[in-house]
């Protein structure tokens, strides 16, 4: 007959009862080990941000420092620009003047009376809204 020990059958299911305890006790330990680490590389991390934020701040305001500058040159530039233009065409309504001096009366007595229709009946519309 077969030879079947009861103790046997007892050692088998507390021995691997023991093994499944250690395993499961290593890879305990192995997930700690992982999580300090990743706790010290946050850590170390966001000391290292901690220290770069001056530095950041800094370069986001010395460059919009230098936008703004920028900008106001160009806004300068611009306005030169804009003065010599108007002192052109002002020279050239000048001359033109000069050329033909009735043309440029009879030129700004339309526009004059023009405006003054539009304004005798702006008023007519608001005397009449009263």
């Amino acid at each position: 007959m077969n030879s079947f020990n009861t103790t046997d059958i007892a050692k088998t299911p507390a021995a691997t009862l023991d093994a499944l305890s250690q395993k499961a006790s290593d890879v305990i330990d192995q997930a700690q080990d992982a999580a300090q680490k990743v706790a010290s590389q946050v850590k170390s991390e966001a000391l290292g941000l901690k220290q770069d934020a001056p530095k950041l701040v800094d370069l986001a305001a010395d460059t919009l420092k230098a936008y703004t500058r920028k900008g106001a040159t160009l806004a300068k530039d611009a306005s030169a620009l804009a003065r010599e233009k108007a002192g052109q065409y002002a020279e050239s309504a000048a001359d033109r003047v000069r050329q033909d001096p009735l043309k440029a009366i009879l030129i700004a007595a339309a526009a004059g009376a023009a405006v003054a229709i539009v304004a005798s009946y702006a008023n007519g519309k608001r005397k009449d809204a009263k």
